[in-house]
């Protein structure tokens, strides 16, 4: 999917993007993003995990009902068994 071509004149780069302008399309991201936008790990960056890219496309849902202060990028290292010594993860 490349955002230069995000348009209905360029037919969603051809068809590329057409699965995120049906279900997401005020969400922006970079190029090489959109294909963490179908992940199902969720990133807690603000350009993923936001109303307009449906919080990761529901990834980052049960992370948001569960930790909703938490500022962590990498959520899925919590709860991991191991203890993340970075203070992103022990505010």
């Amino acid at each position: 999917c490349d955002t230069m071509f995000f348009s209905e004149e360029c037919e969603y780069d051809g068809g590329d993007c057409q699965w995120v302008h049906e279900n997401f399309p005020n969400c922006r991201l970079a190029d090489d993003e959109y294909k963490s936008l179908n992940s199902s790990i969720c990133r807690n960056y603000d350009n993923y995990n936001t109303e307009e890219c449906g919080w990761q496309n529901g990834a980052c849902i049960e992370f948001n009902k569960q930790y909703p202060k938490c500022k962590a990028s990498t959520p899925y290292y919590l709860n991991d068994t191991y203890c993340d010594n970075d203070p992103e993860y022990n505010n």
